[in-house]
């Protein structure tokens, strides 16, 4: 329920109310113009109505504010609260959550317990002043202004610390009005359902870390924005989305001879890793690390069929890249072969670890190694560094790597990752 439907209805409530008690017909007539005799104003009586009406308008509001305080923080905004809040907020929360929990027996209780207040100031009022208008005057506007507005923006603005405060007295008012109130509310449970909370769909969700970053108030950097709504967007996506053509893959011949000139070709590709093939393109025998040829002298020529080549996995196209991510975090390989779904697999295309990453970060992978650009003072290439789940990534492979025995080099020389 909205706060501007819960004010709107307490409003209507309130109005018709004094309505009805502006043109009913007096019982008790002990006033010569028919009305009721109001008290005397020295006598004690007078004093101890007067403070019963003004315990009746604080009551009343507490009930109104807490209607709109605790009835706005849903159970999935409690349990955030209690589990990642600030200390203080956990408190609070915890003490809301026993409470909040039954939503629909919380407003029926406060509904209730605000009605009967609201019913019996007018009546207390007539004592005083009379009965009359002047009653339903003096009422109506103690109760709108000290029992609705008053109190519903202050819990409005404080409703986890007033509704923690006040969290006993509400489950003893509970218990109090329960033969009334319990079965209203399991009536509307059984009509409306149980309220168990907001859950936000995967829309909402990128929408609302996107309300989150700096630029509207949040704590949130651009690239936690970004990164976050492309993890979000990531089970929608297919792996034709991410991979690269066949045609446009750097791979070499497992005739080939791993000379100086192939060398320098692979270091200038800027991969940590090289497809290789054996007679045609499209048929993929494994893969090379570059990596495990940083020992190998070029002069050597050692041809690739002799080198480490390890095995290359297949996928189809319909493949998720949450899928294929979680293939490729398990450490047994950080490339895959899209075929297609012809009963004799065709070789259509490569699919990375470095795009699939672009996909979730939401940006371009690094461009390739470009041994033309100018060294800084340490001597290494300069070069744009990688965004930083593309740095966590690279240390988690790397380590992979070393653990199946591969030695590690610099970030500088594998610009996958």
């Amino acid at each position: 329920m909205k706060p501007w439907q819960i004010r709107a209805g307490w409003l209507g409530v309130t109005l018709v109310s004094a309505a009805r008690r502006a043109w009913a017909t007096p019982v008790d007539t002990n006033g010569p113009d028919g009305t009721e005799a109001p008290v005397p104003v020295d006598s004690s009586e007078f004093y101890v109505r007067l403070g019963i009406c003004a315990v009746l308008v604080l009551a009343g509001g507490l009930l109104a504010g807490l209607t709109l305080g605790l009835m706005s923080l849903d159970e999935t905004n409690l349990h955030i609260l209690a589990t990642s809040g600030t200390p203080q907020q956990q408190k609070y929360a915890r003490r809301i959550q026993p409470i909040r929990k039954n939503g629909h027996w919380l407003l029926v209780t406060l509904l209730l317990g605000n009605t009967v207040i609201n019913e019996t100031l007018p009546i207390m009022l007539d004592s005083i002043l009379g009965g009359g208008f002047m009653a339903v005057l003096v009422s109506t506007a103690a109760i709108v202004l000290f029992g609705e507005i008053i109190p519903q923006s202050a819990c409005a603005r404080y409703g986890l610390a007033i509704g923690a405060f006040f969290a006993y007295p509400v489950r003893l008012l509970q218990y109090a009005l329960a033969p009334l109130g319990y079965p209203i509310a399991l009536l509307l449970d059984y009509v409306l359902g149980p309220d168990h909370g907001v859950i936000y769909k995967k829309a909402q969700l990128k929408e609302l870390v996107s309300l989150s970053d700096a630029a509207h108030g949040g704590n949130l950097s651009a690239d936690e924005v970004t990164i976050i709504r492309g993890a979000l967007e990531l089970s929608d996506k297919r792996i034709v989305e991410v991979m690269t053509e066949l045609k446009n893959v750097f791979m070499v011949d497992i005739d080939a001879r791993l000379d100086r000139e192939l060398l320098t070709e692979m270091l200038r590709q800027g991969h940590s890793r090289v497809p290789v093939y054996e007679g045609a393109r499209e048929n993929i025998v494994g893969v090379l690390l570059v990596k495990s040829l940083i020992l190998l002298d070029p002069d050597d020529e050692l041809p690739v069929r002799e080198a480490r080549i390890t095995g290359i996995p297949l996928v189809t196209p319909d493949v998720s890249l949450y899928d294929i991510l979680n293939a490729f975090q398990e450490g047994g390989s950080h490339m895959a072969v899209c075929v297609g779904p012809r009963p004799v697999h065709s070789t259509s295309s490569m699919l990375e670890t470095t795009p699939l990453l672009g996909s979730v970060n939401s940006m371009p992978p690094p461009p390739p190694l470009d041994l033309s650009s100018k060294t800084t003072q340490s001597g290494s290439p300069s070069s744009r560094s990688p965004p930083p789940l593309l740095r966590k990534l690279s240390s988690y492979i790397r380590s992979s790597d070393a653990r199946n025995g591969f030695a590690d080099i610099s970030h500088e020389s594998v610009r996958d990752f």
